[in-house]
């Protein structure tokens, strides 16, 4: 169901569907990372039913433990319409 204000094109989320963000790299090498000592946070990509979706106004992104060799996790939180929405994922760092 819509409300006033909302954008006609993205969809209400279903009550039933936490998740409904998908990630993916927009790199598909960046999966496993090279370790810099520096924080590595793969450019990423966010997807609600097909839909691109923007970063900072449809969702927020966090990047956990991606300094240090092992795996690091990415967190995404919806906003707005989406607020309803989250997901993660995770990328290894490596050394050569």
């Amino acid at each position: 169901s819509k409300t006033a204000g909302q954008t006609p094109d993205v969809p209400d989320l279903p009550e039933e569907d936490r998740t409904g963000l998908k990630i993916k790299f927009v790199h598909e090498e960046d999966a496993e990372s090279i370790y810099t000592g520096k924080a590595i946070q793969p450019e990423i990509r966010v997807y609600y039913n097909g839909k691109i979706l923007i970063a900072g106004v449809d969702y927020t992104v966090k990047y956990t433990n991606n300094i240090k060799v092992g795996t690091a996790k990415i967190s995404v939180t919806g906003k707005g319409n989406f607020s309803k929405a989250n997901n993660q994922t995770t990328f290894r760092i490596t050394v050569i």
